[in-house]
């Protein structure tokens, strides 16, 4: 079966979150990264790379991010990340995610992203511009776009 979307559930805790409870806009893209991550791990494939012999090491930069706040959320509320692949090219996968806060009714719609990954190997040691690769076949295997 081939994967083309992926959820995962957080509590929002007080450290993310302003004096008043509010979530700090910064902390949407570490949902966003830990349900990528998540993703690539049921999948079966590594995040980042180990680093070779020569130095280098291959992983998923981003090239570009868009958010739309809807809702605001709060300390303690639960919310459920829900990640799409939209698009898969050569050498990058195209994501969208919805966020949800769980509600006594279900769940509201409170964040949307749009975002864009390259698969990239890195020189760790002469720390040149990363290079685009190919994805791996073992992966484009696995995963489908979202309809």
């Amino acid at each position: 079966m081939l994967i083309s979307d992926f959820s995962k559930s957080f509590t929002v805790r007080f450290n993310e979150t302003d004096l008043s409870g509010l979530v700090h806009h910064s902390k949407y893209f570490h949902w966003l990264e830990e349900t990528e991550y998540a993703l690539l791990k049921s999948l079966g494939e590594p995040v980042v790379g180990k680093v070779d012999g020569e130095g280098f090491i291959r992983g998923w930069p981003r090239k570009e991010l868009n958010m739309k706040f809807h809702l605001a959320l709060y300390h303690e509320d639960e919310i459920r990340v829900h990640l799409k692949i939209k698009g898969i090219r050569a050498a990058g996968l195209i994501y969208e995610a919805d966020f949800y806060r769980q509600t006594e009714d279900g769940e509201e719609l409170t964040t949307q992203a749009s975002y864009k990954t390259t698969y990239c190997v890195f020189d760790t040691l002469r720390k040149v511009t990363p290079k685009s690769l190919l994805i791996n076949e073992s992966l484009l295997n696995k995963i489908s776009i979202h309809k």
